[in-house]
C-alpha cells in the first residue's frame, strides 16, 4: 500500500466519524418527563401482557377442571349415591319427614356439590313444607346441612335428651303430660294435629295397626332397636329415634314405595346407611351406631315403641283416653283439611 493510499483512508474515516459527531449533535436528549412516560407505558403494557397469560390459562383450566368435576360425580353415579345417602338417612332419622324427588336439587361445582331440598311433613291430609335444607359436599365429604325452618317447632328441637317426644315404654314419663294434654284440648276445633305417641308397649305393625282407632292416619313408626330403652349406644352416645314411613308412597323414586313392605324396606335402607354411615352421620346431625342396631333387629325383629299419627283435634283428644296412649306430644297444627 503507497502513502498515498494510505492517507485517503485515513481521511475517509475521519470524514465518517465527523460526520457521525454531527448527527449526534443534532439528536436532542430525552427530558424526564419523556423518560418517565416511556417506564411507564412500558409497565402498563407487561401488565396488559400478563393479564393476557393468566385469562388464557384460565380460560384453559376451568373447562378442564368442570369436566373433571362431572367425570368425578358421573363415574360410579357417584353424585345420585350421595343424594340416595341424604334421602334414605332423612326418612329414617327425622320422624314423619319426607322429600319431593323434583324439589332435590343438585349443582356440581369445582370437585364440590350442592344438594338443596325441600322438608315436608304429613299434617292431616296435606304434606306441609317445614323447611329447606342445603348441603355443601366437597368432593364426597358432606357438611353439616343447613336447614331454614319455617315452622313454629323445627326438628331441631326434638334433637337432644332433654326435648324427647317418642319415649321407650320400659322408661318412665319424660314430660308434663297433664300439660301436654290441656294443650291439645285448648286448640281450637276444626283443626288437624300431628301428634307424637308413645306406647304403653312394644307392638308389632301388625298389631298396632289392627289395635289402633280409626279417625287417625298412622304416618310413622319408632323402632325399638335395643338402645332406646336407655338411649345410650355401646359407646355411651346419646341415641335418637330411628324408624320408617307407616304409609306406602306411590313415588317410585321413593325409598318406600309400593315395590315392597315398608319394614323391609326399613331394613334395606339399614343395610345400605351402615356401609355409608360416616356420611350418614353428617346428615342426620347425631350419632346412628348402626352396625349395633342392625344385629339387635336380626335377632329380635322389629318391634314399634312410638308412632307419629295426624288427624282431626277431635280424634286426637279420643286418643288420650286410650290406654295404647302413655304419652302424647303435639307437634305441628293446621287449618282443617281433613277431606
Amino acid at each position: 500500500m503507497t502513502k498515498d493510499n494510505h492517507e485517503e483512508e485515513s481521511n475517509a474515516y475521519m470524514d465518517k466519524l465527523q460526520e457521525a459527531m454531527e448527527e449526534e449533535e443534532k439528536n436532542e436528549p430525552l427530558s424526564k418527563n419523556d423518560q418517565h412516560l416511556i417506564v411507564k407505558r412500558g409497565k402498563i403494557e407487561a401488565r396488559f401482557t400478563n393479564i393476557l397469560y393468566s385469562l388464557t390459562i384460565l380460560l384453559l383450566i376451568i373447562p378442564v377442571l368442570t369436566l373433571g368435576s362431572y367425570m368425578y360425580y358421573g363415574i360410579g353415579d357417584k353424585a345420585n349415591h350421595l343424594i340416595e345417602v341424604t334421602e334414605k338417612t332423612i326418612y329414617i332419622t327425622k320422624p314423619n319427614v319426607s322429600l319431593e324427588e323434583m324439589e332435590i336439587d343438585s349443582k356440581i361445582g369445582f370437585f364440590n356439590m350442592d344438594l338443596n331440598y325441600s322438608l315436608y311433613k304429613r299434617v292431616g291430609k296435606n304434606d306441609v313444607r317445614i323447611g329447606d335444607s342445603e348441603v355443601h359436599i366437597s368432593l364426597s365429604e358432606p357438611d353439616t346441612p343447613e336447614t331454614n325452618f319455617i315452622t313454629d317447632i323445627p326438628l331441631t328441637e326434638f334433637r337432644d335428651e332433654e326435648k324427647e317426644v317418642l319415649i321407650h315404654p320400659s322408661r318412665g314419663y319424660s314430660f308434663n303430660q297433664q300439660f301436654a294434654d290441656s294443650i291439645i284440648k285448648g286448640l281450637p276445633d276444626g283443626t288437624v294435629i300431628e301428634a307424637f305417641i308413645s306406647l304403653d308397649q312394644l307392638y308389632s305393625e301388625e298389631d298396632l295397626v289392627n289395635l289402633f282407632p280409626s279417625g287417625m292416619d298412622l304416618v310413622w313408626y319408632a323402632v325399638d332397636t335395643g338402645v332406646e330403652e336407655k338411649n345410650l349406644s355401646a359407646e355411651g352416645d346419646y341415641m335418637s329415634p330411628i324408624g320408617y314411613p307407616a304409609q306406602e308412597d306411590p313415588d317410585a323414586w321413593s325409598p318406600y314405595n309400593d315395590n315392597d313392605v315398608n319394614s323391609k324396606q326399613f331394613m334395606d335402607s339399614l343395610y345400605f346407611l351402615e356401609k355409608n354411615e360416616a356420611t350418614a352421620e353428617i346428615i342426620a346431625e347425631k350419632p346412628l351406631a348402626l352396625k349395633e342396631r342392625i344385629t339387635y333387629l336380626e335377632e329380635n325383629g322389629i318391634k314399634i315403641y312410638g308412632a307419629v299419627v295426624t288427624g282431626p283435634k277431635e280424634e286426637i283428644v279420643k286418643l288420650q283416653e286410650n290406654k295404647l296412649a302413655k304419652e302424647i306430644m303435639v307437634g305441628e297444627v293446621r287449618l282443617w283439611n281433613w277431606y
